[in-house]
């Protein structure tokens, strides 16, 4: 069975998502989304970014849906947790 981590998010984070979703209620759906998809897959989900100690990593959320919201984050992760560092939030079909 797969090992699921806590997913911990940098207050900078929160307050970007809630500011988002005020305006795209989306936005809240599309990040728990890829926190689970974070909790689960870690390892696997995203891109080394390199001159980093801890590594840390970059996942793009995609949508083929005009007006979904996109998030990129920064991530790192150990055994037990992934944090989520930073944010940045698009809408799919807007200049990105």
């Amino acid at each position: 069975m797969r090992k699921i981590r806590g997913v911990f998010e940098d207050h900078a984070v929160s307050a970007a998502i809630d500011n988002a979703a005020q305006k795209n209620p989306r936005v809240a759906e599309v990040f728990r989304g890829l926190g689970w998809g974070l909790a689960r897959e870690a390892e696997v989900a995203g891109y080394e970014l390199p001159g980093h100690s801890p590594p840390q990593y970059l996942y793009k959320t995609s949508s083929p849906i005009v007006g979904d919201p996109v998030i990129t984050a920064r991530y790192e992760y150990d055994d037990t947790d992934v944090t989520i560092k930073s944010v940045l939030i698009t809408i799919q079909g807007e200049d990105e």
